[in-house]
């Protein structure tokens, strides 16, 4: 009933489902549960060269042409809005975490956006912010609330944003990768891991992204694109192996040593995430670490590891607006974009039901005039039927008829006074079992001079027992009895007992 009742109260109410939308510099990928459609849903679509470079848009018109191709890849209806948590390369993203003084909400809001205009590391005029509480890194500090605030150019997320609009995407969260990243971990491994802090090395065609992750929160992260990694080792822009080593070396050092000097011990195990180069670099850090090296795999879904941030993003999709309290580098009003996109749903669909229940109800008009025509007619032609054959022997059979009828209906009413009545017994034993915390299965009731039998589940032989006690206060029950062999264990700690019981009260 419960699984019924969800597909009713879903399709009485608007439904827009949310995808993960990733933004790379290589292409598009996309992610959705496909619960409206029936079926996951995963489109990967590449960029020509020169489309987005350091997570930088340089080519808006074929970014927008990419992006008209991906959504008539999802659905056919080229004025569909898609709503997307939208992930972008960690490039251009700034991360940091300060404290603040335990305060309340008004005095916190105001608190934490003057620290966000001291410590933006870009002009804060023109820089899209956002913060989010995580746990207290210091027990013993003064502080007692830890904000994590991310801060990225206006320029730079208008120049996607902007675009999206335009291809019918509404972007609902613009959230770093490393961001997305660490949701999925937490999805996938919330059944293993622990509090121990970790550190996730995520590579794709953007870069490397070194992220720090304290209480299964972003704490910090640290990026090294490909192009400024080639400019550094390589004239020509490429990386050897060995250029791609020292890089995965030195900078997974630092990150080793930032989180020393942070906590004042060692970080020991590490997420990889590097579809394609898991063997090398889980290798490199083997070589050259004492860590514990974590090959991460998506096990929920059928999915390549290609697909790991546009499922991070697409989960948070699941969380409802009006609870999801996490970084968003979205401008500002996409809130109510959705909104609107909800009441439009919402008007669609009950413009559809009111026209499908006019049409029945119309269908149902029609066919009752249709009929009451029919029985008119064929009444009309019995009634002259029986007016032109009329005759006392016919007559009197209908009244022996009659009478035959009210004979029965007489004898049927006299059984039913004297039916026994068992509803109160039912209520009290329903309210027995609710008050001692019982599942009744079955109830065996044959007539008043049969043991009535009742078949339940409890969690402990004792709560059997009490509900054996409850029912001996019932006026009208005698002979209550808890056969001890009925008491069988079941699997989830429940116990399986029989209680039977005689009745003289109607």
């Amino acid at each position: 009933m419960s699984v019924f009742l969800k597909k009713v109260f879903r399709f009485l109410k608007p439904y827009l489902e949310i995808g993960g939308l990733v933004i790379s510099d290589s292409g598009l990928t996309f992610f959705s549960f496909g619960e409206k459609r029936g079926q996951l849903q995963k489109f990967s679509l590449k960029f020509p060269v020169g489309v987005i470079e350091e997570g930088k848009l340089i080519n808006p018109k074929e970014f927008f042409n990419s992006l008209k191709s991906l959504h008539h890849q999802i659905t056919s209806k080229e004025s569909e809005k898609i709503p997307v948590i939208v992930s972008l390369s960690d490039a251009n993203v700034y991360t940091q975490l300060f404290s603040l003084p335990l305060l309340k909400d008004a005095n916190l809001e105001e608190a934490v956006r003057l620290n966000l205009q001291v410590i933006s590391p870009l002009d804060f005029s023109r820089a899209y912010s956002d913060w989010q509480k995580v746990e207290s890194l210091h027990s013993n500090s003064n502080y007692e609330i830890e904000i994590l605030s991310s801060f990225i150019s206006k320029e730079i997320v208008d120049s996607f944003y902007h675009q999206l609009v335009q291809a019918n995407f509404l972007p609902l969260a613009i959230e770093q990768k490393a961001m997305s990243i660490i949701r999925l971990i937490n999805f996938e491994e919330k059944n293993t891991l622990g509090e121990e802090d970790f550190f996730v090395l995520y590579i794709d065609s953007d870069g490397l992204s070194f992220s720090i992750v304290h209480k299964h929160s972003l704490y910090f992260n640290h990026f090294s694109s490909w192009s400024t990694v080639a400019s550094n080792y390589s004239l020509e822009r490429e990386i050897s192996f060995a250029d791609f080593r020292n890089l995965v070396i030195q900078e997974t050092h630092r990150v080793i040593n930032f989180y020393s000097s942070r906590f004042s011990r060692d970080i020991k195990n590490v997420y990889l995430i590097a579809p394609g180069l898991e063997k090398e670099v889980s290798g490199i850090l083997k070589d050259n670490f004492s860590l514990q090296i974590l090959p991460f795999q998506i096990k929920s879904y059928p999915l390549e590891l290609s697909f790991a941030c546009a499922l991070g993003a697409a989960l948070r999709g699941l969380i409802p607006r009006s609870q999801d309290t996490e970084i968003s580098l979205a401008p500002e009003g996409t809130e109510i974009q959705f909104f609107h996109s909800q009441v439009l749903s919402f008007v669609r669909l009950w413009r559809n039901i009111l026209i499908v229940s006019l049409s029945v109800i119309l269908t149902a008009f029609l066919g009752i005039f249709i009929f009451l025509n029919l029985f008119i007619k064929s009444l009309t032609n019995d009634l002259s039927n029986i007016s032109s054959s009329y005759n006392t022997a016919y007559f009197n059979s209908l009244k022996n008829e009659a009478n035959d009828f009210n004979l029965k209906v007489e004898k049927a009413l006299t059984v039913k006074s004297q039916q026994t009545r068992w509803a109160w017994l039912i209520e009290e034993l329903y309210q027995k079992a609710s008050e001692n915390k019982i599942t009744i299965e079955r109830i065996l009731i044959q007539s008043p001079d049969v043991p009535i039998i009742v078949n339940a589940r409890a969690s402990s032989e004792s709560e059997a027992v009490e509900f054996k006690k409850s029912l001996e206060k019932i006026n009208g029950l005698s002979k209550v009895d808890l056969p001890l062999a009925s008491l069988t264990p079941l699997e989830s700690n429940l116990v399986s007992f029989q209680v039977t019981f005689y009745t003289n009260r109607q």
